[in-house]
């Protein structure tokens, strides 16, 4: 996952050297907070047959802790049109392994319980276009949103789901906005911004076993606020 965020955001770099013009591009670096929805799954094993009734329906509950989040997102102005401005980023997001509380129940039993050593973690690429008003104003709101994929890193240790070190990338949805403030300092703006990456989930059951996973897209969102160069 480190190599593929480097990767990543060396792309971004390049772009950067490649098309900078003055005050038209922006590089900005965020670090903030990241928040996962919860996901349910029932898996169905098979009893021995002729043999007796056995409980064999389990309902798994995975909830990911929030995280911290580090971005780097390379931005071009295309065009202006009265009050708002036109850019196409490149944001990249990676967020280091987190913890996933996962419990299981078996039909039958009314028991539950927990599997530890659960974790996870991602990288979120996804270009977009970006629309920010009032460019010049002391605070230029902006609403962005586009699409790429996401790549996760799991380690789950529950039956019926992904073994221990898998890895699975998806195609991914990216939107929100955010505010920048500008600075007394040429060049440098402060940044405060959300964002939701809506993307299949990283928990997969096993294919030989029938199973449900509810819901199959999660959304992952990202709360924070960093820096931004213009040149």
């Amino acid at each position: 996952m480190q190599r593929t965020f480097l990767l990543l955001f060396a792309t971004a770099l390049f772009f950067s050297s490649t098309v900078a013009f003055s005050q038209k591009n922006e590089l900005s670096f965020s670090a903030g907070g990241i928040f996962t929805s919860d996901q349910r799954t029932a898996v169905v094993f098979p009893c021995p047959p002729g043999g007796p009734a056995c409980f064999n329906e389990f309902a798994g509950l995975f909830q990911t802790d929030p995280g911290v989040a580090l971005e780097a997102t390379y931005a071009r102005r295309i065009t202006r049109f009265g009050p708002a401005s036109l850019y196409f980023e490149l944001p990249v997001i990676g967020v280091p392994g987190r913890d996933v509380q996962s419990s299981i129940m078996i039909a039958g039993l009314g028991g539950t319980g927990t599997s530890p050593g659960s974790s996870a973690s991602a990288v979120f690429f996804t270009p977009s276009a970006k629309v920010k008003f009032l460019e010049s104003a002391p605070i230029a709101p902006f609403v962005t949103v586009g699409g790429g994929f996401a790549h996760s890193n799991a380690n789950f240790n529950v039956l019926g789901n992904l073994p221990r070190g898998a890895s699975s990338t998806s195609g991914a949805l990216q939107f929100g906005g955010g505010a920048d403030l500008n600075s007394p300092i040429p060049h440098l703006v402060f940044r405060a911004e959300a964002r939701d990456f809506y993307c299949q989930s990283g928990i997969q059951p096993l294919r030989v076993l029938p199973a449900h996973i509810s819901p199959v897209h999660l959304h992952h969102v990202f709360v924070g606020g960093g820096m931004v160069l213009k040149f």
